[in-house]
């Protein structure tokens, strides 16, 4: 039941992406734009890591969480937001790239340098696969009273 939780949210997440992506896309031609496809791919697809990211985050801490765990995700997406806006504008806070999804998200960046921060994606993945390991793990101990 726990992994049925965790792939309807990952669906949720792809499918909002993907009508995301085909809204830019729409939208850029109907201006008569050409496409940059390569870097709308790039963009859209760190948008997606990083949501996917943030909802194993959620998903992991809404097995501790007995009540209220949606004000709890959107806690720990706003604390991310801030997080990576407190590494952005001082040098002395530039470590706090390495908690927050939002720094390998950052459109300028990527449109900027041609690429994702890869150790910052697997960085990203390693939280991610820790909630959900934490989240099932106690979701397996939660149902046993």
């Amino acid at each position: 039941m726990t992994l049925q939780k965790l792939a309807a949210v990952l669906l949720e997440v792809l499918v909002m992406n993907a009508v995301l992506l085909a809204v830019s896309l729409v939208c850029i031609a109907g201006i008569g734009e050409e496409i940059p496809y390569a870097q709308l791919l790039r963009l859209h697809g760190a948008y997606l890591l990083m949501q996917a990211e943030l909802a194993c985050l959620c998903f992991g801490l809404s097995a501790f969480v007995i009540r209220g765990s949606a004000g709890a995700g959107l806690g720990i997406a706003l604390m991310a937001y801030f997080l990576n806006l407190a590494a952005n504008i001082a040098q002395s806070a530039h470590a706090l790239r390495y908690v927050t999804p939002f720094a390998y998200a950052e459109g300028a960046e990527i449109l900027e340098h041609g690429q994702l921060d890869g150790g910052l994606i697997l960085l990203g993945a390693v939280y991610a696969l820790a909630a959900v390991a934490a989240g099932i793990r106690h979701y397996a101990h939660k149902d046993i009273r």
